[in-house]
């Protein structure tokens, strides 16, 4: 977890709520320098442990980022002002315990799990269960195959229910991510689904393009247009593209597909920790 720091003077530190640890009275001092490098930018800083306020529920003595620089346009444009990472202690920069973990630690949660609704308008994450009224019947669970994202096998993908051996004969490797607002995956297999799903940019032609569905454990999640297609608007225009993008990850952790907001805002997301599993269920 990172907030930006009162120390940083940057203009994307200055659009942001910062953080002064002069005036914490729970402030604790730590100092190891830290830097990030995402996709689309990085930040850099040192860390500080203090008590963190998730909706009015303290979590104590949590260490996490205090920012001194940022960097990408993301973190310029963004309504957020810092990242808190649901991911495992395994991959934690400098191997800093997840606010997720601590909160277990302290016993401030019911069970080892957080879920995710997600939909056009935003969403709700819950820490320690879920809520039914946001899903249509069970948890379809499927379970991890790392400990580092939520990382799990994909069979395939089928584009009007025919298989396309997308993963070449062998699962793919796929991480549901809500940090991701598309669907992402190899630009190879990628542009097979986009020469395969043309999409209008004035969306004429949605009712004719093909199902897209992703086999998991056997089980098929499958998208119609209207679901995988996003229809963007602006300046009173409205314009169509597919909710697929490139990415090339290489090796270890690569190559990868990223699950994203496009196919969470179809299902309702349970990360079980307590199992090592993601469990999947129809919005309702």
């Amino acid at each position: 977890m990172w907030v930006p720091s009162s120390d940083c003077l940057s203009l994307s530190c200055l659009r942001h709520n910062r953080y002064n640890h002069g005036k914490s009275s729970t402030y604790r001092a730590n100092g190891t320098a830290f830097d990030i490098l995402y996709g689309s930018g990085g930040v850099k800083g040192y860390l500080s442990q203090d008590t963190i306020s998730l909706s009015g529920v303290p979590v104590v003595s949590q260490t996490f980022g205090e920012v001194t620089k940022e960097s990408g346009m993301s973190f310029l444009a963004g309504h957020f002002d810092g990242i808190c990472g649901m991911a495992f202690p395994r991959i934690s920069v400098g191997g800093v315990l997840p606010v997720l973990d601590t909160m277990w630690e302290q016993k401030l949660l019911d069970d080892f799990v957080f879920s995710f609704y997600i939909n056009a308008e935003g969403g709700v994450m819950i820490l320690g269960g879920e809520d039914p009224k946001y899903r249509k019947g069970d948890f379809f669970y499927i379970p991890l195959i790392s400990n580092t994202y939520w990382a799990i096998a994909m069979d395939d993908i089928l584009i009007g229910n025919q298989p396309r051996n997308l993963c070449d004969g062998k699962p793919c490797r796929a991480i549901v991510d809500t940090g991701t607002s598309l669907i992402a995956g190899p630009s190879d297999k990628v542009a097979q689904i986009l020469q395969r799903a043309v999409v209008d940019p004035e969306c004429k032609n949605l009712p004719r393009l093909p199902t897209i569905s992703f086999m998991i454990s056997g089980h098929n999640f499958t998208f119609t247009p209207d679901e995988y297609v996003l229809k963007l608007t602006a300046f009173g225009t409205t314009q169509c593209v597919a909710g697929f993008t490139p990415i090339d990850i290489p090796p270890p952790t690569g190559p990868l597909w990223i699950l994203g907001d496009v196919f969470i805002r179809k299902y309702y997301v349970m990360f079980d920790r307590a199992q090592n599993r993601v469990g999947l269920a129809p919005v309702a």
